[in-house]
């Protein structure tokens, strides 16, 4: 059997770093099925890329906007791959930029070889909002509106996606073009991260049964520490970390507020922000008004094994989106690593916390509650470290292997 596996790209976190384990899984573990990969190329990926959507040409601002609408170079080439290699399943993730062309390539092959099947693992909220991330960045709160619209229009005057009214009009458009091709049926089986967006997806006219939910996977480097027999609890510092993007709906600053909170009531505790995005230099400023220089640090985005370096000092991790978020690698990463996770209390990040049974959750935007599950956490750190090892234990569950298996054993029932 052979899958093709699309997405944008590979190399980054979040939903990238899902797609490149997936691959890394299951070619290490599906021996018995060929595993073809496309998407934009780097040299930093552990696998070959077999189709690559990286147009080399230079492009203005307004081709590439235009291109993000609608491609006709990822068009034909993903079509020309198709039709020459002709896989048996096609596994799409996230295909973000490289725009609803995708889906219409798939369209067009389908057409012509009725037998395929076509898998879509959902890692953001695009069937339920126009621009993905169920946050109306204009009135910086989480928004599911257009949850049942089949061609999600409130965008085009509400203005809400990151980018303003012009970035609006083009995710809109963007969006009716995908609506169009999904409407059309060419998705057989969907795949969610948790059972949050597994929920929700079923508000959009999708048989609920149809829908898969399988968490994400843990990469070796996460599980082979958490699997350890020891651990150094003397490394351990009042240490709180933030890893991710660097937005708005993540909402940094209820977690700078809750440190200078903590910083007037003489608190010994530092934080590590670490990660990169367009609200870096607006944070250092918040920072530097609230005069907490001398306990806060940034830090750049940083490779998962650096990472596990800052995460092995650490005692609590926050997660403080006002969004709801799909699922939560932060959560994962933090307990094999020893680190209590807190997050807010709504969407799958939550659902991760309560599969877990460790960790804490706040109330939204609230840094009074954030600050103080932050010092429970840390007070009661030694007591909850007993039950690190039934959490480690937990998600081996998560492995490459385990997570290999589950989706291997989706690839054998859809061609049933």
């Amino acid at each position: 059997m052979k899958i093709l596996h699309l997405s944008e790209k590979a190399h980054g976190g979040g939903a990238e770093s899902v797609f490149r384990d997936t691959i890394t899984a299951l070619k290490r573990f599906d021996i018995e099925n060929t595993h073809l990969v496309g998407c934009i190329s780097d040299s930093s990926l552990g696998f070959s890329v077999d189709v690559d959507f990286k147009n080399k040409r230079n492009k203005s601002k307004l081709r590439i906007l235009l291109s993000q609408i609608f491609s006709f170079h990822n068009f034909r080439i993903l079509l020309s791959f198709l039709n020459e290699k002709k896989p048996d399943i096609i596994h799409l993730q996230n295909y973000g930029n490289l725009s609803p062309s995708i889906l219409k390539a798939i369209k067009v092959y389908k057409n012509n070889n009725k037998k395929i099947k076509v898998i879509h693992t959902v890692h953001t909220f695009e069937y339920l909002c126009s621009h993905h991330a169920a946050y109306d960045y204009k009135k910086k709160t989480k928004c599911l509106d257009c949850s049942n619209s089949t061609f999600k229009t409130k965008i085009f005057y509400r203005g809400c996606s990151r980018g303003g009214f012009i970035h609006s009009i083009g995710k809109g458009i963007t969006s009716l073009l995908a609506s169009y091709y999904i409407n059309k049926g060419i998705i057989d089986k969907w795949i969610t991260p948790s059972e949050f967006l597994k929920a929700q997806m079923g508000q959009y006219r999708l048989l609920i049964s149809n829908i898969s939910s399988i968490k994400n996977p843990l990469p070796d480097i996460f599980i082979n520490q958490s699997i350890s027999d020891e651990f150094d609890y003397g490394m351990k510092e009042n240490l709180v970390v933030y890893f991710g993007r660097l937005s708005n709906e993540k909402n940094i600053d209820v977690l700078i507020k809750s440190f200078y909170l903590l910083k007037l009531n003489h608190f010994n505790i530092r934080l590590k922000i670490i990660g990169e995005g367009l609200e870096l230099k607006r944070l250092i400023k918040l920072v530097k008004d609230f005069d907490i220089e001398d306990i806060v640090e940034f830090v750049p985005f940083v490779r998962q094994e650096s990472l596990k370096i800052i995460l092995n000092k650490a005692k609590v991790s926050v997660l403080p989106s006002k969004c709801y978020e799909t699922a939560s690698m932060l959560v994962f990463e933090s307990v094999a690593s020893n680190v209590v996770p807190i997050v807010t209390n709504h969407g799958g990040m939550k659902e991760m916390v309560e599969w877990i049974a460790l960790g804490h959750t706040f109330e939204n935007d609230n840094s009074q509650d954030l600050s103080n599950q932050i010092l429970k956490a840390l007070a009661s750190y030694e007591t909850t470290s007993k039950s690190f090892d039934l959490v480690r234990e937990k998600i081996k569950s998560l492995d490459l292997k385990c997570y290999s298996e589950k989706i291997s054993t989706i690839y054998k029932n859809i061609l049933i």
